[in-house]
């Protein structure tokens, strides 16, 4: 990786004659780029951008006058570019890329550009197959109001903030850290937690082993200095070695843990939870948004609050205050007496936890899921869990899998209909829809006054409900 020298002021240069960099950044619409643009507009860079199309993800007022050109050509580069960032998902012969190397200009993908911009903080990276979003945006929301300042790089929408990432003036840098591509390798993590693992980006990680050979690799960064917190009910974590050299920190629901809920109360939306720290009575929590997995991430989230020092009285204030994520549970509005739920949940697991959450949150009301599988390989891999997933689910209906970074020569032979049978055979009602008009007009046909819609996948689905607003 190349040496960068990136200013980490929040205060744009005052002098007329003095020009903010310019960083350009391609596929900026995803999760991740968007926060960084608006991290790097904080510390006062100006910031271009290009994606192969431009949605409702760059209309966040913090960025909300980027200039963005849909699609990718080399002359969108702008010559005078003091950096090039790229997502995961460009690949290396992407014209803006190549052009950007012929001009000479220094080119870096996502986590290696947070990797910079983290240097001049200590790192808290949240990693995980499930979970990072909500624990890494719980964190950076305590610290926030907690008056710590911190600097954060979220993979979804913050509901509290109105933003994916901020720059801020305080000594931590909190990161959603992926495992794809190990790019979570790249960070330098002062305080590192491992949420869960499960086998998922099935194309860069053929075996089960290999994902936890990379969690391994992510532990064993953490400096002897600093602090892992592992969920330690999870089988695979078991595999992470005692002989990390950093402070290890267990949590889960299990009472042998050093950080542990009990207690668990759900009433009209709102979780209730009692913490214990090492045997010990640490306090009890409100938390709004609803599922028990999200109590999980919680207690994740106050065990990283306590180890930076913030008082228990203002780690349940800022918890109780948190509203959630975009895409994460996330009631958008109601249509015909009919409520509508847009979710991010694209792996088996997510799916289950997201439908528990529904039926304990709406009981018996019908649930109707549209699900957009992500990924053919993800969705083959899976097939018999994706299946079993959906049984607390009334209706289901499957929409054309988004084959995302996927070529011609990587799609198998798993489609909609394939899928739809599948789930059919468990029990459910389900029917493949290819045409986003048809699942439209299906829904308004047979949706009726009660029901619940919930939209699942990571590809585009989470735009339908807008045709209900």
């Amino acid at each position: 990786m190349m040496s960068l020298t990136l200013p980490m002021t929040t205060e744009a240069p005052r002098q007329s004659h003095i020009q903010a960099p310019l960083a350009h950044l391609i596929g900026i619409r995803g999760s991740g780029m968007t926060a960084l643009a608006e991290i790097l507009i904080d510390l006062g860079w100006r910031v271009s951008g290009s994606d192969h199309q431009c949605d409702s993800v760059l209309n966040h007022d913090s960025i909300a006058n980027l200039k963005v050109y849909t699609g990718h050509r080399a002359e969108q580069v702008p010559n005078n570019a003091d950096i090039v960032v790229f997502s995961s998902a460009i690949s290396i012969d992407n014209p803006e890329r190549k052009i950007a190397k012929t001009h000479s200009i220094p080119s870096l993908s996502y986590p290696e550009m947070l990797a910079e911009l983290m240097k001049a903080r200590s790192g808290i990276c949240i990693a995980g197959t499930h979970g990072k979003s909500t624990t890494s945006a719980m964190t950076a929301h305590i610290l926030k109001q907690a008056g710590l300042d911190p600097s954060a790089a979220i993979g979804a929408h913050m509901l509290n903030w109105k933003r994916s990432g901020f720059a801020g003036s305080g000594t931590w840098f909190i990161a959603e850290s992926c495992e794809y591509k190990k790019n979570f390798l790249k960070l330098s993590p002062t305080i590192g937690v491992i949420l869960g693992i499960e086998h998922d980006h099935f194309d860069c990680f053929p075996s089960l082993e290999q994902v936890v050979d990379a969690f391994r690799e992510f532990a064993d960064q953490i400096p002897s200095s600093g602090i892992l917190l592992i969920r330690d009910d999870c089988p695979l974590t078991s595999q992470i070695p005692p002989s990390v050299g950093a402070e290890i920190q267990s949590f889960s629901f299990n009472q042998g843990s050093d950080w542990w809920a009990t207690n668990l109360n759900q009433t009209n939306g709102i979780f209730r939870f009692r913490v214990f720290h090492k045997g010990t009575y640490f306090g009890s929590f409100h938390l709004h948004v609803p599922g028990k997995h999200n109590v999980l991430n919680a207690l994740a989230a106050i065990a990283l609050a306590h180890n930076v020092g913030i008082p228990i009285h203002l780690i349940q204030q800022s918890l109780n205050s948190f509203q959630g994520l975009q895409r994460r549970f996330e009631t958008v509005g109601s249509w015909n007496g009919v409520t509508l739920i847009n979710d991010y949940a694209h792996h088996p697991t997510e799916i289950k936890e997201t439908l528990k959450t529904a039926r304990q949150v709406f009981g018996n009301r019908r649930i109707w899921c549209v699900f957009q599988p992500h990924q053919m390989e993800r969705t083959l891999a899976l097939r018999n869990d994706f299946a079993e997933s959906f049984s607390l689910a009334d209706h289901v209906m499957i929409n054309t899998i988004y084959a995302a970074r996927e070529t011609k020569s990587d799609r198998t032979s798993i489609n909609a209909e394939t899928l739809a049978s599948d789930i059919a055979h468990q029990g459910v009602a389900t029917i493949p829809c290819y045409c986003r008009e048809s699942i439209v007009q299906t829904l308004q046909d047979q949706l009726k006054t009660g029901d619940v819609l919930i939209t699942m996948g990571a590809g585009n689905i989470g735009t339908l409900c807008n045709a209900f607003l």
